[in-house]
């Protein structure tokens, strides 16, 4: 009879330890300026399509009002943060 108590003790106590491993697997990584170097932004995408964004602009007293300029020549506002645009001329 004890030694079933020891067993289920032994069993219950590795279960408990296997699962609190993932909790200690890695430890979190320190973001800074270092961490990605000489990285900067860059253009991507189709380089023969429209569609593509040139410019992108908001107002400081107003953030929801955003001016938008395409690659084709266009330029859009919007007075809903993006819900909805508005041709300028395009």
């Amino acid at each position: 009879m004890m030694i079933q108590y020891i067993i289920r003790y032994i069993y219950l106590l590795t279960i408990f330890i296997v699962g609190m491993n993932p909790l200690y697997a890695q430890k979190p990584a320190k973001i800074n300026s270092n961490t990605f170097g000489e990285i900067t932004a860059r253009h991507i995408g189709p380089a023969t399509m429209s569609g593509r964004i040139s410019a992108l602009d908001a107002l400081v007293s107003d953030p929801d009002i955003l001016y938008v300029g395409s690659a084709s020549g266009g330029l859009w506002k919007t007075i809903n943060g993006g819900i909805k645009f508005k041709a300028i001329f395009d």
